[in-house]
């Protein structure tokens, strides 16, 4: 969730032959990464407005739904963990090749351990302590959900950003929502509480998403739709110099070693 390498790359791509207003909308999880790319990559970020929806945004012990899940979030825990597992599974061969995660993981074990580790791993917080921290090179689960804990980059996001939570959402708890204290301080974002509206489920009867009608209105302001900026990504140096800032500044800010940005600085 920390490392955004995905989110620049397509960026990077989409600019190659794009030179008009570019928007990123993220949901739930998508949401917490756009977050930490836009915080990271600050003014390079070569996007001209975003918006998050039902951002989960601290994922420590803060965040019960993480740590002390219900009924309802063990539920959630157990899809996630199993698609994730499945997906280690299809890249078995390719995930072995790594060193650190072969030796420190039980997931590569043909032993009794690596058997009740495939068999018995069914919550996201069991599956980062034994695999995401030692892929990622991070010595705890704890440092690596502060790391990735998108807080913490929401105040470096000078992208207009357009936030929307619920406070009834099922898997997101509302006492980590951005509040009032900390939206003062970002004159380029607004963050938007409804009561009710669940884990994006905001439907209205008739009327259809209405979170989708509110993003629309957010990105259709003047000022975020600049013809200026327009022709100046028209020119190859400007863009392919673009796409080096997003690689630099992610680079800078790396704390896990993913650190080949090389994709990027080709675009």
């Amino acid at each position: 969730m920390y490392d955004t390498l995905d989110i620049g790359l397509l960026v990077s791509h989409l600019r190659e032959t794009h030179h008009g207003p570019l928007f990123v909308v993220g949901f739930s999880m998508g949401a917490a990464k756009l977050t930490n790319f836009l915080g990271r990559t600050k003014t390079k970020s070569n996007v001209d407005g975003a918006c998050c929806i039902c951002c989960p945004w601290d994922f420590t012990e803060n965040n019960s739904a993480v740590h002390k899940p219900n009924f309802v979030e063990r539920c959630y825990h157990f899809i996630i963990t199993n698609a994730v597992k499945l997906w280690v599974a299809l890249h078995y061969s390719a995930l072995s090749k790594n060193k650190r995660l072969k030796k420190k993981s039980p997931a590569f074990r043909r032993t009794r351990s690596g058997l009740l580790w495939w068999m018995g791993t069914h919550d996201m917080v069991s599956f980062d302590n034994t695999f995401t921290i030692n892929w990622l090179g991070y010595d705890n689960v704890h440092e690596y959900y502060e790391a990735a804990s998108p807080h913490n980059q929401l105040p470096n996001v000078t992208t207009p950003l357009l936030i929307i939570n619920s406070r009834n959402d099922p898997l997101i708890p509302n006492v980590v929502n951005p509040g009032p204290e900390i939206m003062k301080d970002l004159p380029n974002a607004v963050a938007i509480e409804c009561e009710y509206g669940g884990h994006i489920g905001f439907w209205t009867p008739f009327r259809g998403d209405w979170t989708a009608q509110c993003v629309i209105s957010f990105i259709q302001q003047p000022h975020l739709n600049q013809r200026n900026l327009s022709k100046a990504r028209s020119k190859t140096g400007i863009r392919r110099k673009n796409s080096q800032q997003i690689a630099q500044m992610l680079r800078v800010t790396s704390k896990t070693g993913l650190n080949d940005y090389k994709g990027i600085e080709r675009m």
